[in-house]
This record gives C-alpha cells, structure tokens and sequence, in this order.
C-alpha cells in the first residue's frame, strides 16, 4: 500500500496482524526513509444487527427464546447472555439470566411486560443489545365440562345445568345460558336452571 491510509477491510488484515509504515522523504536527488514502530490490528467487536423475543405476542403457557442476528468482523463466533426482566399488574417482578423464559414455570401470565437484554460477546470484547417489549396477552377460558344434573326428568321438574369452567390465567370467569328445545333455543331460558314445568319446555339439552 502506498498512500498515507489504509482500509484494513479492504486489505483483508485480521486481528493480531502486525501493521507499521514506512515513509521516504525525497528532495532533488536525495532521499531518507524512516520507518514507523508496529502497530498490531485489535480484536473487532461483533455487530447486532436485530434482536427479538420470541414468540412476539405470547401467553402465559410459552416458554420465550429470541432471534439475534449478529456479524463479527473477524470471523469469530459470537456467545450471547441473555437477561429478561418482567414486571407485572400485581406488582410481581423479576430478572433472569437464562437463554430461555418459562412462563408458567414462574408464573409470569397475562398483562406482564418482558424485556431483553442480550450480551453478545466475542471472547474479548462484547456489546448489548435490547429486544423491544412484550405483553403476556389474554387467554381464553377453559369449559371441562357441561352436564344437566337429571338424567331423566320428569316434565315438571326443574334441572340445573352442571358447569366445569376455569380461566388459565386466573382471571374471574362469568358464565351465560341458553337451553335448546331439540337443538332451537327456547326463548327466556337463560339462566342456569329451567322448569320444564312451563309450556313448551319439553326435553331440554344445555348450552352454556
């Protein structure tokens, strides 16, 4: 090379390379040339370029990873320490140094922000990078079961539909009724019991 710069990139120089310069001064006919002192290329950090926790939109049964994409300059291979923080409505929180998030395992549910640190190092020199926020979204609630309490009533007695419900992220679940004539649904009737004592209930079936 023979300007007063040089692209390292470009002469393709690598970490520990050993660079000096050496410089000749000519006036008319003479000359000196001097030389510098080496200089030795240091390590390149690794470069993120995007990191993101996944899934983006998750619920409280997830287990969060992330996607890094990352380049280092000097071919080496980049290790990560991800740190996830969360903070929930309840107050709870939390900081975990781990390469995943187990949400159920620690009870991180619906409504609690998650965010990411990712540490990202080549074995000499490292940067951090933070994933944008998610929240833990809503989970439907769950039916095990729907039973009317007589097997085989009489047509004036009145029967009680038997739920089984729950929500998984512990929220207050509120039920609604209809009972069916014969799979049409009977008008006024919806509430959890029915009299078939009233003209027109005939044999119901439940639905909740």
């Amino acid at each position: 090379a023979r300007s007063k710069s040089i692209d390292l990139a470009r002469h393709t120089l690598r970490k520990g390379d050993r660079v000096r310069v050496r410089v000749t001064a000519v006036v008319g006919a003479r000359s000196v040339t001097k030389t510098s002192a080496v200089v030795v290329v240091a390590d390149a950090p690794p470069k993120v370029t995007s990191v993101a926790i996944d899934p983006a939109a998750p619920t409280g049964a997830d287990v969060l990873s992330a996607t890094l994409h990352a380049t280092d300059a000097d071919s080496d291979r980049p290790t990560e320490r991800r740190t996830w923080t969360w903070t929930c409505p309840g107050g709870q929180s939390g900081t975990l140094v781990s390469a995943t998030l187990d949400l159920p395992d620690l009870g991180i549910g619906h409504g609690c922000s998650i965010t990411l640190s990712d540490r990202v190092s080549d074995g000499q020199k490292a940067v951090t990078a933070t994933a944008p926020a998610v929240v833990v979204g809503d989970r439907p609630p769950v039916i095990g079961s729907v039973a009317v309490d007589a097997q085989a009533p009489m047509t004036d007695d009145t029967v009680h539909a038997v739920v089984s419900a729950g929500d998984p992220d512990g929220d207050p679940v509120s039920l609604s009724y209809q009972w069916t004539l014969d799979g049409t649904p009977i008008a006024g009737a919806t509430a959890s019991s029915l009299d078939l004592g009233n003209p027109g209930n005939g044999d119901p079936v439940a639905a909740v």
